[in-house]
C-alpha cells in the first residue's frame, strides 16, 4: 500500500504469506480500500471512530488494530491529517475565510485548528496561504491499496523559451480543480489550430490557477497554447509574444491514452512531489505536447506529453 513517509509504523510485509493469509490480506485490504473511498466523500463530515468501524464490519478496536497494521497509520490520524491536507489545499487555491475552512473539517474553532495546522506544517494557515513557495512533502494523499508504478520525474534546468501564444480562460469549482475539463479545453484547441499551420509537431501549454477576490471558492483558470516557431504562424495578429521562464523543473513524461492522463496528472501532485520532498516554487505548470495523430475537431486518442512543475 502506498502511504505517506511520515506514518509512524511501516505496513504489512505481504512478499512471504501463505496463500490463506494471501486471501484474508486481501480481503482487508478490499475493506481499507473501501472505507477510505469513503472517509475521503465525507471529510467535511463528523466521522467517529465508532461510525467508522461500523461501516467496515468489524468493532472499533479490531478494525483500527487491521487499518494500522496494512496502512502504518491510525485510523484517527490518518483522518485528521487528510482534513488538514484538504485545508491546505483549500488554504491555497481559493479566499475562502479561514474559520470557515476550520468548521467545514470538523474543527472546534479557528484556534484549535491553527494548533493542529502549524503543528503539521510548521506555520500559520495565514502564513501558509501567503506563502510563495508550496511545500507538497507535508501533504497526506488518499491512501491507496492498489500499488501502481508512479511517474517517476527528471530535475531539469530549462532556458527561456520565447513563444507565440493565445490564452484562454475560465472559471472552477475547487471540487473541480483535478479535472482536466477535457471538453472546454478541447474548444481551445480547436480555435488555437485556425491560427498555425496544419504541420506543427509539437506546442506548449501554459497553465495557472488564481484565486477569485469576489468568488471564495471559485478558481480562475488560464490556458496559454502556443509554438516556438514563427515560422508555424497562419494568424500572426492571433497570437502574442510570450516566454516559457528559465528555470527548475521536475520533468515527467507521459505517453500513453488521453483517458490516462488526468489520473497520471493527479499522480505526479498527490503522490510522486510529496514522496520525493519537492517543494513547488512560483511559476507556471508547463506542457510540451507533441503530435501523435492528425489533428481534427474530436478529443485526441493518444498523447506524448513532457510536464514540467517548477521546484525549488
Amino acid at each position: 500500500m502506498l502511504k505517506h513517509n511520515t506514518a509512524t509504523s511501516e505496513p504489512v510485509d505481504l512478499s512471504s504469506v501463505t496463500e490463506k493469509e494471501q486471501d484474508e490480506n486481501a480481503f482487508y485490504l478490499s475493506v481499507i480500500k473501501d472505507i477510505i473511498l469513503w472517509i475521503e466523500h465525507n471529510l467535511n463530515k463528523s466521522l467517529q471512530l465508532d461510525v467508522v468501524a461500523q461501516r467496515s464490519g468489524y468493532t472499533k478496536w479490531y478494525f483500527q488494530r487491521i487499518f494500522k497494521r496494512f496502512t502504518g497509520m491510525t485510523l484517527a490520524g490518518y483522518i485528521r491529517r487528510r482534513r488538514l491536507t484538504k485545508a491546505a489545499t483549500e488554504l491555497r487555491l481559493t479566499t475562502k475565510n479561514i474559520g470557515d475552512i476550520a468548521l467545514k473539517y470538523q474543527f472546534d474553532s479557528q484556534q484549535s485548528f491553527a494548533r493542529r495546522f502549524k503543528a503539521v506544517f510548521e506555520m500559520t494557515p495565514t502564513e501558509y496561504r501567503q506563502s510563495p513557495n508550496w511545500d507538497l512533502n507535508t501533504l497526506q494523499p488518499p491512501l491507496r491499496t492498489d500499488v501502481t508504478a508512479l511517474p517517476q520525474p527528471e530535475i531539469v534546468v530549462l532556458d527561456a523559451i520565447p513563444l507565440h501564444e493565445k490564452g484562454y480562460h475560465y472559471l472552477s469549482s475547487l471540487d473541480e480543480i483535478g479535472h482536466l475539463h477535457e471538453e472546454i479545453r478541447c474548444t481551445f484547441w480547436r480555435d488555437f489550430f485556425q491560427f498555425v499551420s496544419p504541420d506543427i509537431q509539437h506546442c506548449y501549454v501554459r497553465t495557472a490557477w488564481d484565486n477569485m477576490a469576489d468568488d471564495p471558492e471559485g478558481i480562475a483558470i488560464s490556458y496559454h497554447i502556443g509554438v516556438d516557431d514563427a515560422g508555424l504562424i497562419r494568424q500572426e495578429n492571433q497570437l502574442t509574444p510570450a516566454v516559457i521562464s528559465h528555470g527548475k523543473y521536475a520533468k515527467f513524461h507521459f505517453d500513453g491514452l488521453f483517458s490516462d492522463y488526468r489520473d497520471f496528472t493527479f499522480n505526479m501532485y498527490l503522490y510522486s512531489l510529496p514522496q520525493l520532498g519537492l517543494c513547488r516554487r512560483p511559476g507556471l505548470d508547463i506542457e510540451k505536447h507533441t503530435r501523435t495523430e492528425e489533428i481534427s475537431d474530436n478529443l485526441p486518442q493518444r498523447l506524448r506529453v513532457d510536464y514540467y512543475i517548477p521546484v525549488l
